[in-house]
């Protein structure tokens, strides 16, 4: 054994005997850039949107041009009041089959369960950049199945940065459905971002099923090349990635078992589908970003778990307070006795046996559980559950979130209530 092995050996036992930790080389990370780098996409099918974008209105939005890679691609712009001193801005991928192709959805805030316009960084005044990439709305090249796209988002986002108003350092990035799994791929190849905002990805390319890609889909590298999940170490950017239960949570826990880069956190929301999420947790962002000033940005995941808890009670309230308005217009009397109905569902009978116990208490009673009608799709069993009370907006309102809360707790389908005057 040579000399410097021997001290080699020797000083790594020492160091073993007191106590300093010998760590282990980091493991090595594979950055989306470094994978892409002398590939090229072989395309297999050449596909275009040749329809201009529609113009937006024009109070605070404007049709914008910024330069890409294979030339200068159209964008919808928006800009809140001026202020004295720059501020954040967003930019906001759509979802669907291709993503970020614009069209006139974005600047019309959708229904409060299901609002992919983002409406709510525009209701906060926030600058928001809505791009559209290659092959789509006339701008120059072909739809690559995100890969050249992510180039583009990249472009975009030096475009906004650049724009008089907006604080370089204050540039977020968001996406829903196909958007955020281009907004993820967009974060594995950038440290431009202040923080970045995915709802309900795919982390492998290969989970949208069989899908007919514009690529040569014999090359495995082509999928994984488009694939978030190969290349999470290379985020920087602190990155939050949502999805509702009822959504894609399959994806979502794939990605939370691969998960070691601690700049990257996952948050699946009970009580929530693939789009319900979008307004509450936006809201609560718009919000964070309208006021954040530190140097590193930072979400607590209660606060938008309670977020959420909050608008999907805010919700059902909502459509409890239209049926009694239904009601009232229809002759019903207030503080007069009545049957409220609720129907639920499950294929477990074990589970309606359960809320039904859980809800006598309360004065509920159940009728026998039935099976679905012949061509109905859903859960095979139904049951009805009744309850005698007053027709009061804070009896029926309880009463509701009793049976709802109780049916999300054991994965029971609920279906809303009927009223009927109690018989005497």
């Amino acid at each position: 054994m040579t000399l410097p092995i021997v001290l080699a050996s020797r000083l790594l036992c020492v160091a073993t005997a007191i106590g300093i930790a010998v760590q282990e080389a980091p493991r090595a990370v594979e950055r989306l850039t470094d994978a892409r780098r002398g590939f090229e996409s072989v395309l297999v099918d050449q596909r275009r949107i040749d329809e201009p974008l529609v113009a937006p209105p024009e109070d605070s939005w404007s049709l914008v041009e910024y330069d890409a890679p294979k030339g200068r691609n159209a964008a919808y712009l928006f800009r809140g009041e001026p202020s004295p001193e720059p501020g954040p801005a967003v930019i906001w991928l759509t979802g669907g089959f291709p993503p970020a192709r614009g069209g006139g959805y974005v600047w019309s805030p959708g229904p409060p369960m299901n609002d992919q316009s983002a409406s709510p960084y525009r209701e906060a005044g926030i600058t928001m950049l809505f791009p559209t990439v290659r092959g789509t709305a006339r701008n120059p090249g072909l739809q690559e199945g995100l890969m050249g796209e992510v180039d583009d988002v990249l472009a975009a986002a030096r475009f906004l940065c650049e724009l008089d108003g907006v604080d370089p350092a204050r540039v977020y990035l968001g996406g829903h459905s196909t958007g955020a799994t281009l907004a993820l791929l967009v974060a594995e190849s950038t440290d431009l971002f202040r923080g970045v905002f995915c709802f309900g990805p795919v982390v492998e390319l290969a989970d949208y099923g069989e899908r007919d890609w514009p690529f040569d889909q014999a090359d495995p590298r082509e999928f994984r090349l488009r694939s978030p999940l190969h290349f999470l170490d290379a985020i920087t950017s602190p990155t939050w990635v949502f999805e509702g239960e009822d959504g894609n949570s399959e994806d979502l826990a794939k990605l939370s078992a691969a998960l070691a880069n601690p700049r990257v956190r996952t948050l699946e929301l009970a009580r929530a589908d693939h789009f319900s999420a979008l307004t509450p947790v936006n809201r609560l962002l718009a919000e964070r970003i309208r006021d954040h000033r530190e140097s590193e940005f930072d979400l607590d995941l209660a606060r938008v778990t309670a977020a959420y808890a909050d608008f999907w009670h805010a919700q059902r309230e909502a459509r409890d307070l239209e049926r009694l308005a239904e009601l009232r217009r229809a002759g019903a009397r207030w503080g007069e006795p009545h049957s409220l109905r609720f129907e639920v569902r499950s294929s477990f009978p074990e589970r309606l046996a359960a809320l039904t116990e859980g809800l006598a208490p309360l004065g509920f009673s159940a009728g026998p559980a039935r099976q679905r009608a012949e061509g109905e799709d859903g859960p095979r069993l139904r049951m009805t559950l009744e309850l005698n009370a007053p027709l009061e907006i804070h009896a029926v309102l309880d009463a509701s979130r009793a049976v709802a809360e109780a049916a999300a707790e054991l994965n029971v389908l609920e279906e809303g209530w009927t009223a009927a005057p109690a018989v005497r």
